[in-house]
């Protein structure tokens, strides 16, 4: 029986790879989500941010993305082991 805590680890785990994955594929929904979260719309981006900050922004985000890929395989690796270590204590 797993507990609590593992269930949790791997669920942000799963929560992590899809974030890193989405921002790999589509970096501009991670600057578009970025930009709506501080109140920043669509009019105030198209009016303020011009092609090439707008791909130094997602020059970024795949830089961020490579990151967090790294800190997936680092995470995803420690939940395996608590798992097995938890699965070796038994009962």
């Amino acid at each position: 029986m797993m507990s609590a805590v593992v269930m949790l680890l791997m669920l942000t785990d799963v929560a992590l790879a899809t974030a890193v994955f989405v921002a790999l594929a589509r970096p501009d929904v991670v600057i578009a989500f970025s930009f709506r979260t501080f109140g920043l719309g669509g009019d105030w981006f198209e009016e303020h941010v011009g092609e090439q900050e707008l791909s130094r922004l997602r020059n970024l985000v795949r830089l961020g993305s490579w990151v967090g890929l790294g800190t997936v395989f680092a995470w995803s690796f420690a939940v395996g082991v608590m798992v097995t270590l938890m699965n070796l204590r038994g009962p």
